[in-house]
């Protein structure tokens, strides 16, 4: 079995988390594969465990993605004071 790690961004929780923690997330910051919209806030987080489709390729999603240190980047001051990782546990109750 072929292993490799693809990580998703779902823009519609990015977009969530940044209305409820008022920071403007740019999403360069965020290093996915795949960039989705259409879905429900937080709802990849309930995909552990799950397999999916993007075009015609099938996933195992074993996990949540680890992100490195650039996502606590805030852009606008240049500061490392984001949480976003923390935050959208937060938000999703996941």
């Amino acid at each position: 079995m072929y292993t490799e790690v693809v990580p998703l961004v779902n823009l519609v929780s990015v977009q969530d988390l940044s209305v409820t923690v008022d920071v403007d997330h740019d999403r360069s910051s965020l290093n996915a594969n795949f960039y989705f919209k259409g879905l429900a806030a937080c709802r990849e987080f309930h995909w552990v465990g799950t397999n999916i489709m993007l075009e015609s390729a099938q996933f195992e999603v074993v996990t949540h993605t680890k992100r490195c240190a650039e996502i606590s980047v805030n852009l606008t001051p240049a500061t490392r004071d984001l949480k976003p990782p923390r935050s959208f546990i937060e938000i999703s109750g996941v």
